[in-house]
């Protein structure tokens, strides 16, 4: 009850502002439909916060901002996620590793992922893990190109080839 009253309170705080919705020819805006808005208007914010803190481009600017160990805990934590988008934002983010022995265990690691993934079978997710290859130390390139060409997927075998100048 105390709820609602606060609801209530913040409608009738409101009434000005909903003015501006007003429809003319419609029926004016209750405490109801107002009460109804701005319940959806949380789940929706909280939707998008939701959607917003899982993109790729939040990741990244995680791990730009993040401490080295940190740094590599959130691109390991990518890669064991099993979003292919996290994995592939991870997977850019190797780069800015400057530690050369952690940049080595993860590109080893991404090395393994792409290898297990090419053995799938499902053309689109092997699409998007040949895309990752560039990305992979250079004396493995190769080895993953090599297994891109094995297939019989012809969009596969033309991104491969182009990331012949990565290896």
């Amino acid at each position: 009850m105390e709820e609602l009253k606060k609801e209530t309170k913040k409608v009738n705080d409101l009434v000005e502002y909903s003015l501006m919705y007003k429809i003319s020819g419609q029926r004016d805006i209750d405490d109801h439909a107002l009460l109804r808005y701005l319940k959806d208007k949380e789940s929706q914010e909280n939707a998008i916060r939701n959607q917003s803190e899982n993109s790729r481009s939040f990741l990244q600017k995680k791990i730009k901002g993040a401490v080295m160990d940190e740094k590599v805990k959130l691109i390991e934590q990518g890669f064991a996620s099993g979003d292919l988008e996290k994995q592939k934002a991870c997977a850019e983010m190797i780069w800015y590793i400057t530690q050369v022995d952690m940049k080595i265990i993860l590109e080893e690691k991404l090395f393994r992922l792409i290898e297990q993934n090419f053995a799938t079978g499902n053309p689109e997710a092997q699409r998007v893990y040949a895309e990752m290859i560039k990305y992979v130390s250079k004396y493995r390139t190769s080895q993953l190109i090599d297994q891109c060409f094995a297939t019989f997927y012809l969009e596969l075998q033309r991104i491969c080839a182009k990331m012949i100048e990565y290896s």
